[in-house]
């Protein structure tokens, strides 16, 4: 039996108190001091589907309709319903649309708006994209008279694993399910899925997305997890205070242990005897590894002026004197250390996962490393920005025709208000000052979006940060200096998972934030020009 809830709640802060320590951060810095209460308030919201009942949900929305004969009866599609959900296997979001089909029979229908009821319903449940489609199937067959059902979702899975494209899954029953159905085919017309055949389940297969073996993802935290630097700003305060007598002290290897079991609380305070299933065994360390890879960027060491960035056979980018930049640092004892050692008992991977020369690998060079016991994570590389600059001219004020670099860097980061991913692209227009030696490379650019979107944090303040880094990096004055200074404009545009899986459930909404340095300043026009540029190399098919 539950006790009452705020004590469950208390307790749930506590563990959200442990993982934030965890991470390196001060708890009581004021971006982070409410979050505790957000993050345990917005997991009971994200699980309040396992006390909703579906029979009630479809209460009386059963008509009969004399006209729908079950012998010609067509498919009747809902198709776009918004969804986010949680993954069962990391904790991590997963997001985007789903579509119901389904064929009448004995002449009844069911209201148009329980559909969406019920996928809401599944999706308030830790799942996974193909037994989220396969339990809003078994309830529709529980529940409706039907000849046939289909469940489709295109879902974007915001984990560190994951690669950031759209995946579908599919779960289907009755004429759907017979060997070359001709309603399967129809509905792939209706929805444009020319895979829909291949990628679609009998209703009853129930795909765990937490079977089988996992990988281990290489992690960037050089330094002791308890020394993440306070983050500047003028709302953060400048010393950190005592956490309350529920804190704990963590050092060394005992780190993720402890953070493991933070979550296992969690797990535990939302869905009591829930949690003996066996695809929880091992969320509580994939989500502790998820949160340690979307912080990496807390030690990430920043390229300078006029460093020459090459890429070295083993993958690391060097400056011109061959020390490592972009986020190598020496490895100490902390939580990714301690992954490693792991990794190194259970299956010989610790050479793998850390670098020849003993330095752990950056996220975006990594490469997927197999780990026989930790089955937990893959690296995904998919979303590395392409190697070069574009360029454009734009005219001046003055009447002098400008050249432009632009680059636009997709990214992930985590929402230090409510701990959930945000991802997005970051669009970076740079005028070179006349005397500068030229651009910095691809390499760098995506080492310093890395070392801020690889933190806890809001948007605003990784456009600032990403705009100062890139104009100190070339050079360029804070103030407008005038062309021949140069200037940096920075526009980031993100999906925020805070605003799609609770509350307002804004699902089309999407947030831009833009930062100005030197000669853009004091130039609308050539604001005007890149914030064109942006919306064209940003399109609007993020969600």
């Amino acid at each position: 039996m539950y006790d009452s809830l705020s004590g469950r709640l208390a307790r749930m802060e506590a563990a959200v108190r442990t993982l934030i320590k965890g991470l390196g951060e001060d708890v009581e810095r004021e971006g982070l001091v409410d979050t505790p209460k957000r993050v345990a308030k917005a997991f009971m919201d994200v699980t309040c589907g396992y006390s909703e009942d579906v029979k009630s949900l479809i209460g009386s929305a059963l008509f009969n309709e004399d006209t729908v004969d079950s012998r010609n009866a067509g498919i009747v599609l809902v198709r776009d319903i918004d969804f986010a959900s949680t993954s069962e296997r990391t904790l991590m979001p997963f997001h985007g649309r789903a579509h119901i089909a389904y064929i009448p029979s004995a002449g009844v229908v069911l209201g148009l708006s329980k559909l969406a009821r019920i996928t809401r319903c599944f999706s308030k449940r830790l799942q996974s994209p193909h037994r989220l489609c396969a339990e809003i199937a078994s309830a529709f067959l529980a529940y409706v008279p039907c000849s046939g059902v289909a469940v489709v979702l295109e879902a974007r899975h915001l984990s560190p694993a994951e690669s950031p494209e759209r995946h579908v899954a599919a779960s289907i029953a009755g004429v759907f399910q017979q060997e070359g159905s001709h309603e399967l085919e129809e509905l792939s017309a209706m929805l444009g899925l020319d895979n829909l055949a291949s990628v679609a389940l009998p209703v009853d297969t129930l795909v765990s997305c937490a079977s089988g073996n996992g990988v281990c993802t290489p992690v960037d935290r050089a330094a002791s997890l308890h020394l993440a630097p306070q983050t500047p700003g003028g709302s953060e305060k400048e010393s950190s205070t005592d956490g309350d007598e529920s804190d704990v002290t963590m050092e060394g290897s005992d780190t993720p242990e402890m953070m493991e079991a933070a979550v296992s609380t969690l797990l535990r305070e939302l869905l009591g005897a829930y949690t003996i299933n066996e695809a929880f065994r091992t969320t509580a360390r994939r989500y502790v590894n998820c949160l340690i890879a979307s912080t990496s960027g807390y030690q990430q060491k920043l390229p300078t002026l006029g460093q020459t960035a090459r890429r070295t056979d083993a993958g690391n980018i060097t400056d011109s004197e061959g020390s490592i930049v972009g986020g190598e640092a020496p490895v100490s004892l902390n939580a990714w250390d301690a992954l490693v050692t792991r990794c190194s008992s259970c299956c010989g991977q610790r050479d793998a996962l850390a670098g020849s020369n003993g330095f752990a690998r950056a996220p975006h060079l990594a490469t997927p490393v197999h780990c026989c016991q930790q089955n937990s994570l893959e690296c995904s590389t998919a979303d590395l920005p392409k190697n070069s600059w574009s360029t454009c001219t734009a005219l001046h004020a003055s009447g002098r025709v400008c050249t432009v670099l632009q680059a636009t860097l997709p990214f992930r980061s985590q929402c230090e208000h409510h701990m959930l991913p945000f991802y997005g692209r970051c669009h970076v227009a740079v005028l070179t000052p006349a005397l500068s030696p030229g651009a910095a490379s691809m390499d760098d650019m995506h080492g310093v979006v890395a070392a801020f979107t690889h933190r806890l944090q809001v948007q605003e303040r990784i456009t600032q940060q990403v705009a100062d880094a890139v104009a100190e990096l070339h050079g360029v004055p804070t103030g407008d200096d005038g062309l021949d200074a140069g200037g940096v404009m920075v526009v980031v545009d993100a999906t925020h998972m805070c605003m799609v899986a609770r509350g307002v459930e804004n699902h089309a909404g999407a947030t831009m934030s833009v930062a100005v340095r030197g000669c853009f300043g004091g130039a609308c026009e050539l604001r005007r020009h890149v914030l064109q540029q942006a919306r064209m190399a940003m399109p609007r098919t993020q969600h």
